[in-house]
């Protein structure tokens, strides 16, 4: 009779057990490997570990009761019978590499390892896969390497050779047996010395024990060499050393070029020296030689028909002294550097002086000279005017930027429809309050309100002419702290008064972070991405959604953002429910000029510009869509730790205080003038106005001290307001002025500052602003 356990040796069993499940549950949960446990005769999932749903991209609750054929990760179902037949035979299966679908539907490669285990009278099947995606695309990228190397390598039209370090042929290509003139067969196991003139082989030695020591990083020869059916060939070699990743030579790999005609034609040439200078003076090239000081030695007769110069001016004359003084150091560097590398030839490009005095750009086939010891001994040049050639290519290039310019111009021509539909509606804003607020003029308060939708009818114009010269690339952004929420607000206010109401706009703000950013370009982007998502619901209507979140893929492998991202993230996600996108038009979609719209819906420039932006901004975007439920488009811009300004309409505008002083105003558009005169009595100030900076600089002349300070416009006949202040500020250097512009492509705050004026302002200009400016300027 079996004799029954204490109660203590039943506790630790218990125990035992516990430790066991505690251990079985750690090594599932902390498995860098993807595990799962299911069902033996169904293939149903029982458990999968986080690992599992790093790998596949499918959730707990996604696997959790259904088979592997049910959510079809088998990439082939044949795979999983083999997988299974393996099971059944010994009840466990080693390293079964197999592919698989991802839930994105991204093939990988795994290593299976899996057991049959009984769990609570059911047989259950324990899997563990590695995943060797990585790894199986390197070794293809090597088998490929290898293939393209070896590939490269035989079939081409130069010698190649790959010996050992003690010279031994170990691979020839076809080209090299060509030129010995030897059998692939006949070559291999020899050694260079066996093919190469007994005068090279110190030469070769030397130069090989340099790249072997690292002391060179290659070498180029020209030798003699013996070929099967002829006495010898010239060869050029090119050579290098090929090192382990210990940095130990294991190979040297040499290219290897037959150079006999090239020799035997310098040969000749020397033998016919008389006649070659014959012909060298009749054609229309320049030949010339110098010597190892680069004075002329010799110069064709053409040189006076090509430069002004007779041969005989020209020798013992440096070839320095023709050169044009910009491109003497490029020059010579380039003939240095090509001595260095031991070339034979070398193609230059420079300006030469003309015996009229200018210069003419030539193109020059230049052949290095050396002596019997290896030094240099000058050079030969072939030297042809390509003036014409230069001024063409110039002009090619002035004409693509022209090109250029017209397709932008033509693309704003584009956009013109809906720059003047959005200036209409602010128009016909301003034009109503205008109208009520004159019906109202008995009444205050209801004045005071039209008038100031009136002014924010304004600054809405002001900031469309910005988002015009931000398109336009002609306005320098200026960036911010910025409260993106603010701006989300204040765009989707505008929206909701300009889309039809078949469509539904869903706000959802969740984060009030800051961003570093240029707020023109910021409402910019939010206004592109809304406007392209009504325009796919346009027809059908529907639900426009804008999301504001802080990102939570901070600090993940998640793409676009690197993985090493080192800042948290705002994210910003505009999503429709039009007719979405085509996956294979969705990779073009920021591409400039690219549409799926119709022509006179829209040019392709918008998303274009969105990609910019953000991209100016070290933020990312990407889009996401399905054909027939709608698209989405996610921003991700780098949080800043500092806290965003407020709106202008929140801030409370301190009074502006009056004075006495004298102010000189200097404006040629009427209505400005007239306005601030009248603004400036209220205020208590004596202006002086003028039309034009001419009159304004002859008065300030004669009674420099009778003004205070000076206000001006920057673009007006007579005199720029630059110069007018340039020129006051030279008779009085301590007056302030402030430059009002509303577009110059030469002026900016920078440029302002440097020529001394107080503050530069970009019209149109708020009156109030400008005389708080004033008072400011004043009392310091």
């Amino acid at each position: 009779m079996q004799k029954q356990p204490s109660y203590e040796e039943l506790c630790n069993s218990v125990k035992y057990l516990e430790d066991q499940l505690e251990v079985a549950q750690s090594l599932m949960t902390n498995s860098p490997d993807s595990i799962n446990l299911h069902r033996y005769s169904d293939g149903t999932y029982l458990d999968i570990n986080q690992s599992f749903t790093d790998l596949t991209g499918y959730g707990r609750e996604e696997v959790l009761g259904k088979s592997t054929l049910e959510i079809n990760i088998w990439k082939d179902p044949a795979d999983r019978d083999r997988f299974l037949n393996e099971l059944r035979k010994s009840g466990e299966v080693k390293n079964f590499e197999v592919q698989f679908k991802k839930k994105t539907g991204e093939i990988a490669t795994g290593l299976i390892s899996a057991s049959v285990l009984s769990v609570k009278g059911e047989q259950v099947i324990l899997s563990v896969t590695r995943d060797i995606t990585a790894r199986k695309r390197a070794e293809e990228t090597l088998k490929e390497s290898e293939k393209k190397f070896h590939t490269v390598f035989q079939k081409s039209a130069i010698g190649r050779t790959i010996n050992s370090i003690d010279g031994t042929f170990v691979d020839v290509n076809h080209a090299f047996c060509e030129i010995i003139g030897f059998p692939r067969e006949e070559i291999l196991s020899r050694t260079w010395m066996d093919f190469v003139h007994q005068a090279y082989h110190d030469k070769i030695h030397k130069a090989v024990k340099a790249l072997v020591d690292g002391e060179r990083d290659s070498f180029t020869n020209e030798l003699k060499a013996n070929h099967k059916n002829k006495k010898s060939i010239w060869a050029r070699v090119n050579g290098v050393v090929l090192r382990d990743e210990n940095g130990f030579p294991k190979f040297l790999f040499a290219d290897v070029e037959d150079i006999t005609d090239r020799k035997t034609a310098e040969f000749e040439l020397r033998k016919n020296e008389e006649q070659l200078r014959l012909i060298a003076d009749n054609m229309v090239d320049v030949i010339s030689r110098t010597d190892a000081e680069n004075h002329f030695v010799y110069a064709s007769s053409s040189a006076e028909r090509a430069f002004g110069y007779s041969p005989e001016e020209l020798l013992g004359t440096p070839a320095t002294d023709m050169i044009h003084p910009d491109d003497i150091d490029p020059f010579l560097a380039k003939m240095a550097e090509a001595r260095q590398k031991n070339d034979a030839s070398v193609l230059l490009q420079c300006r030469l002086r003309h015996a009229n005095g200018g210069f003419i750009w030539v193109e020059a086939a230049t052949r290095l000279l050396y002596d019997k010891t290896g030094q240099s001994a000058g050079a030969i040049f072939c030297t042809r005017d390509i003036t014409d050639r230069v001024n063409a290519e110039i002009y090619r290039e002035k004409l693509e930027s022209q090109l250029a310019e017209a397709q932008k111009l033509e693309a704003i021509g584009t956009l013109s429809g809906g720059i003047a539909h959005d200036f209409n509606n602010i128009l016909s804003g301003i034009f109503g309050y205008s109208h009520l607020a004159k019906m109202h003029i008995d009444e205050p308060e209801k004045a005071k309100s039209h008038i100031g939708n009136i002014q924010t009818g304004a600054r809405r114009a002001a900031d469309l002419i910005q988002q015009i010269l931000t398109f336009s690339r002609k306005d320098e952004s200026e960036k911010q702290i910025t409260q993106l929420y603010l701006l989300l607000k204040e765009t989707l206010k505008l929206l909701r008064s300009t889309i039809p109401p078949t469509i539904e706009i869903k706000e959802i703000i969740n984060s009030k972070a800051s961003v570093l950013a240029d707020p023109t370009q910021m409402h910019q982007l939010i206004m592109n991405l809304c406007t392209n998502a009504y325009h796919a619901m346009k027809e059908t209507g529907g639900i426009l959604t804008v999301k504001l979140e802080d990102s939570a893929i901070y600090g993940s492998n998640f793409w676009p953002v690197p993985a090493n991202a080192s800042e948290p993230y705002l994210r910003l996600e505009v999503g429709d429910t039009g007719h979405g996108i085509d996956k294979k038009d969705i990779g073009r979609i920021f591409n400039p000029y690219f549409t799926t719209k119709r022509q006179e819906e829209g040019t392709g420039l918008g998303l274009a510009l969105a990609h910019a932006i953000v991209k100016e901004h070290r933020g990312y975007i990407t889009a996401e869509s399905t054909v027939g439920q709608g698209t989405s488009f996610v921003v991700h811009l780098p949080v800043t730790d500092r806290q965003g300004t407020e709106s202008e309409e929140s801030r409370n505008v301190a009074p502006v205080a009056p004075g006495t002083e004298s102010i000189m105003l200097v404006e040629d558009e009427e209505a400005i003038r007239s306005a601030i005169s009248s603004i400036s009595e209220d205020y208590g100030y004596r202006l002086t106005a003028f039309e034009d900076g001419l009159k304004a600089y002859e008065a300030f002349q004669k009674a420099p001290y009778e003004f205070d300070l000076v206000v001006t416009d920057m673009t007006m006949p007579g005199m720029t307001g630059a110069n007018l202040a340039e020129e006051i500020l030279r008779i009085r250097n301590d007056i302030p002025i402030i430059l009002c512009t509303g577009y110059s492509e030469k002026m900016n705050e920078n440029e302002a500052e440097k020529i001394g004026v107080s503050k530069y302002l970009q019209k149109p200009v708020d009156t109030e602003h400008l005389f708080s400016i004033v008072r400011e300027l004043l009392d310091s």
